[in-house]
């Protein structure tokens, strides 16, 4: 089993944003531990030793939605027009009088299928692993209550194990530990 764990030190930024989020009495807490955990990052600190990096050219990550039906789908952003088009086009086709008039009542129709990327191949440098549907890959958080949801981290990292809440996660290289990420801010 191995996961990858981003470095994600505090520092006096976190600090800033703990005051201005309401949680200043807990700015001296979070500044004493990550000190005295060697976790609390400085300018002038010693730059740390990693064992290995890799290098990412974010210009090659294409831009997409989420959507058209689900957030958890996603759409290449030329693909867009298209995509809702298709959709558009086929809610109406093989809509019943009923789903017409609870669509235009309501703005929606019911969730159709989605569409499935293809299979692709991500390759580091000690490692190569397929990308498929279901994989966590970069992404952008946008608002969604579903990042600060407990119990939502709670059931994922349930459906991760094959024996919930007695060992960690099998996790493949590819992809990051969400749960060995989290900085001490941020509340899950």
């Amino acid at each position: 089993m191995n996961s990858t764990l981003r470095i994600k030190p505090v520092d006096a930024n976190t600090l800033q944003y703990l005051r201005l989020t309401g949680r200043g009495n807990s700015v001296v807490l979070v500044e004493a531990y990550t000190r005295q955990q060697g976790l609390f990052r400085t300018d002038d600190a010693v730059a740390p030793n990693f064992s290995e990096i890799l290098d990412f050219d974010l210009s090659k990550v294409e831009p997409s939605v989420a959507g058209p039906t689900r957030p958890q789908d996603r759409v290449a952003l030329g693909g867009v027009r298209e995509s809702f088009q298709t959709v558009f086009d086929g809610a109406a086709a093989d809509a019943s009088p009923e789903e017409l008039a609870r669509f235009k009542a309501e703005g929606g129709a019911k969730a159709s299928g989605y569409f499935k990327a293809s299979k692709e191949n991500l390759e580091q440098p000690t490692a190569a692993a397929s990308v498929t549907d279901g994989s966590v890959v970069i992404a952008a958080i946008t608002s969604c209550t579903n990042t600060s949801n407990p119990s939502l981290w709670i059931e994922k990292r349930s459906s991760l194990s094959p024996t919930p809440y007695s060992s960690p996660p099998i996790v493949t290289r590819c992809i990051p530990n969400l749960f060995g990420s989290m900085p001490p801010s941020c509340g899950i």
